[in-house]
This record gives structure tokens, C-alpha cells and sequence, in this order.
């Protein structure tokens, strides 16, 4: 990941002394503020590409609104999907940005090919086959924000705002709302009464609920929502057993367009 989400990855890797070829998704993401967080040491020019910079509307991290600090470590994190990553101000949680995950198909094939290049044409076939699920995505992501940008939605963490971002719906929830619920601290009593207030006032048209990170003030959060008609999108951290990305995250992409058709605005 290279974001701090998986920074024990990093740690074991300087102790092992292991020679071995490391993707990190945060220094060929291109998402605003992830210059310069990428924990690889780049050996060669793979994922330069920082040209979706401007689709994302810049971006989302944990200081963009209040402008606190939040230096966190991984300390008060029981949840599971949580355990053992760094949260710094980025949002880490790369594999909702699809055009993320796209550049990542790129560069795998690219890494495999180089180290067994008597595959390389089977990984690029299989890169191209797995982009076009990829494509397929996109163009979902792409005619929901032509039906529904500029409108706004609420969270109860930020592991769905790059989606939300590409979608070109606004968040409301503060980030200091967010990062208390993903860092598995209680949210200050009036951020909580601020974030319950926007959507009994309708400010928001859905809120993204991650079932991972199940609190009380997440859980206040969804009952305001459900008492005020607002519809609730379960999200997770990580796919359950079993599940391909394209599949899982495609729920996903269904389950905002259909909410956002079926509410009243």
C-alpha cells in the first residue's frame, strides 16, 4: 500500500534484508497528496503517472477541513481490517479509487514481465482482460456522476471517499468525525451533534456505513440516517473470502447508484 496502512509490511522487509521487487500503490497512485508518502525505493521509471490528479478534485485527507493533526499510530484499533496500519493524514484506502487499481494491474504486469519475461505476453493478456472489467467499473462510477455530481453524502469513516470523490459527490462529514471513528476514538460530543444535525437537515443524501468500524457514534450516525430516511450504504474494509475485486467493489458502485436514484432529493 505505501500509505501507512500496511507499514508493518515495510518494517519486516528492512529486517529481512530480503532482496525483492515492492509495488507501492500510494507512489504510482497520482492521488493528491500522495507525493512523496510512498514507502519504495524506486529503481526504475514504472508509475509515474500522476494524471488523475485533477479527476479527483483534490483529493481527500485527514487534515483537508479542520486542520488538525492527526498523527496517528495504530494504537485503540481492535476492528477487524484495522489491525497493524499507520494512519497518517492520507486516505490509504487506495482500492476504492478504481483508477488506482487500474494503474496497479499496469504495473504488476509490468514487474512480472520483467522478472519472467518468457511470460510477459500471458501477463499482459491477463492485465488487459482484467482492465476491461476495470473499464466496465469506470463507466458505472462515470454515469453516476453525470446523473448525480455536486451532490452530497455523509460517512462514518474514510475508506469510501476516493469512490465518492470520482463519483463527484461531495462529503460532508468532518474529518475529524471520520478519523476519530477509524482511529477507534470517541468523537468530541459536538462533532458528533454537528454530523447528526446534517443529516436529520437532509445536507446529505446517503451515508456510506463501514460495517467494520462499528462504534457508538457510527451507530448514532446510522440512526439519525435511518430515522431522518436517509439511505445507508454498508461498506467494508476488505473483501470477504471468496470474492474477486471487480465483483465486490461493482456491489459497491450499485448499491450508491441505487440509493441515489430511490432518495427523494
Amino acid at each position: 500500500n505505501g500509505g501507512g496502512y500496511d507499514a508493518f509490511m515495510t518494517g519486516m522487509l528492512d529486517a529481512s534484508g530480503a532482496e525483492v521487487d515492492i509495488i507501492d500503490t500510494v507512489s504510482i497512485s497520482g492521488l493528491p497528496g500522495s507525493e512523496g508518502l510512498g514507502n519504495e525505493p524506486h529503481d526504475h521509471d514504472h508509475g509515474d503517472g500522476h494524471d488523475d490528479e485533477e479527476a479527483h478534485g483534490g483529493g481527500h485527507t485527514l487534515e483537508d477541513e479542520e486542520g488538525h493533526d492527526h498523527e496517528h499510530a495504530d494504537e485503540g484499533h481492535e476492528e477487524e481490517g484495522h489491525e497493524g496500519h499507520d494512519h497518517g493524514s492520507f486516505n490509504e484506502h487506495l482500492w476504492y479509487s478504481v483508477p488506482t487499481m487500474t494503474k496497479l494491474v499496469d504495473e504488476a504486469a509490468t514487474h512480472l514481465g520483467e522478472a519472467l519475461p518468457e511470460h510477459q505476453g500471458e501477463f499482459e493478456s491477463n492485465a488487459k482482460d482484467y482492465k476491461a472489467q476495470l473499464s466496465a467499473l469506470q463507466d458505472d462510477i462515470d454515469a453516476v456522476k453525470k446523473e448525480h455530481g455536486g451532490e452530497k453524502v455523509a460517512a462514518t469513516e474514510p475508506i469510501p471517499l476516493w469512490l465518492f470523490d470520482d463519483m463527484g459527490l461531495e462529503n460532508v462529514t468532518s474529518m475529524e468525525f471520520l478519523a476519530a471513528v477509524e482511529e477507534g476514538n470517541d468523537v468530541p460530543p459536538l462533532v458528533l451533534k454537528a454530523a447528526e444535525k446534517q443529516i436529520s437537515d437532509g445536507d446529505a443524501v446517503l451515508l456510506g456505513y463501514n460495517t467494520q468500524a462499528a462504534g457508538p457514534q457510527a451507530e448514532a450516525l446510522k440512526s439519525t440516517a435511518e430515522d431522518s430516511d436517509v439511505p445507508v450504504v454498508d461498506l467494508a474494509e476488505t473483501m470477504p473470502s471468496g470474492t474477486h475485486f471487480a465483483d465486490w467493489m461493482g456491489g459497491y458502485i450499485t448499491d450508491i447508484s441505487t440509493a441515489l436514484e430511490g432518495h427523494k432529493h
